[in-house]
């Protein structure tokens, strides 16, 4: 199951990012979910018939790993767009983006998230 679920993620990103870049009309209607529904089908044809091995293991514990250092880059982004929001001039006429404002707020919230539930984890294990 676990090696389903990572061949069809990447899957789907390649397949979007092929579309997206060389078939820019294409990223709409009932084609393109039937291209995401063949990823997946991929995926299961190519997955399901592959035993769980030492590789697939592997590759789970780094993408483990990856996860406290990609919760300390949201952490970092988000430092970057709460700074860039907050020394924006604001005139009469301007109206304060919250969508931009509140990003950073969320991006900080879901890095130390992510950091402390993914460090909870590796200690417990």
């Amino acid at each position: 199951m676990t090696v389903f679920l990572m061949l069809g993620s990447l899957f789907s990103v390649v397949y979007m990012g092929g579309t997206r870049w060389y078939f820019p009309g294409a990223s709409e209607g009932i084609a393109w979910y039937f291209g995401y529904i063949v990823c997946y089908a991929l995926a299961a044809m190519i997955g399901f018939k592959t035993p769980v091995n030492s590789a697939s293991e592997v590759l789970i514990i780094a993408l483990k790993a990856l996860l406290p250092v990609s919760g300390l880059l949201l952490f970092v982004y988000g430092l970057f767009l709460q700074f860039m929001t907050s020394t924006a001039p604001l005139g009469n006429g301007d109206v304060l983006d919250t969508t931009t404002s509140m990003l950073g707020t969320l991006c900080i919230v879901t890095g130390i998230v992510m950091v402390i539930i993914s460090l909870w984890a590796i200690r417990k294990n």
